[in-house]
């Protein structure tokens, strides 16, 4: 018996629960997916001294957040972004509107010389699609 149930008992869960998980600059909501616990270690007695837990989480995002986000990743809307290292205009068309061949239109709207050496730390502005 646990808790005064009969053994055999479940409790049904009708909702997941939620954790912040962070670690460095990583800072999400999400909710345990699975665990595993694999002893590696006893004491004399059998207790455990050493474990492993693996996890997996599943990312949680509120529906009104969900809706915002899918609001600004859309194409018919203005975007600005911030040059970092590594950055091409080709990935940076790619990731705003699903179509790398927008690259010169986009060039041509920011006056840039080239597409090769984009200046780190300039601002680069993606018009919408008409």
């Amino acid at each position: 018996m646990l808790f005064g149930k009969p053994s055999g008992f479940r409790v049904e869960v009708h909702r997941q629960r939620f954790l912040h998980l962070a670690w460095g600059r990583l800072s999400v909501t999400c909710a345990l997916e699975t665990y595993s616990v694999n002893f590696k270690l006893f004491d004399p007695q059998g207790n455990p001294l050493r474990a492993v837990l693996s996890a997996t989480f599943k990312e949680h995002k509120d529906p009104e957040v969900q809706e915002k986000e899918k609001n600004l990743a859309s194409p018919d809307i203005m975007h600005g972004h911030l040059i970092h290292d590594g950055d091409t205009l080709v990935n940076l068309t790619y990731g705003v509107y699903r179509d790398p061949g927008l690259y010169i239109a986009v060039a041509e709207v920011n006056g840039l010389d080239t597409v090769r050496n984009l200046d780190s730390g300039s601002d680069l502005i993606l018009p919408p699609v008409r």
